[in-house]
């Protein structure tokens, strides 16, 4: 995120960027107790530390920050495009590699799903 507020896609940062992490949720039919495990690349740490109930997209969820990854706990999730978003900082310079995200219906375990990793590049210099 630029600090006029504006939005950008890239894989390399600077310390101290602040970075909106976007999970992008499609379900083809409606399911109930839902876990998402997003894990954070090693250079990121969370802007919200604390644990609680969010409202995002139409969708209430529990959002559970962990040391290395953001937990995710839905009661119902319709079907349909749902998106989830939460920030984080940029804290350390290197080249890192991104976890991947997985669902799974509690209940249902055969209904998964995971994400790609991805390459971050950040760079050490001052802004």
């Amino acid at each position: 995120m630029h600090p006029d507020g504006t939005l950008h896609r890239t894989d390399a940062f600077k310390v101290g960027d602040k970075v909106q992490v976007r999970t992008v949720i499609k379900v083809i039919k409606d399911m109930d107790y839902v876990t998402v495990t997003d894990e954070r690349a090693a250079c990121f740490e969370p802007v919200d530390q604390l644990s609680g109930c969010r409202y995002a997209d139409g969708d209430w969820y529990y959002h559970e920050t962990k040391d290395s990854q953001t937990n995710l706990f839905f009661n119902s999730l319709p079907r349909g495009t749902h998106v989830i978003a939460y920030d984080v900082w940029v804290t350390a310079p290197g080249q890192f590699t991104s976890g991947i995200a997985t669902l799974q219906c509690q209940y249902a375990p055969q209904l998964s799903a995971h994400s790609a990793g991805a390459t971050i590049n950040v760079d050490g210099s001052d802004k």
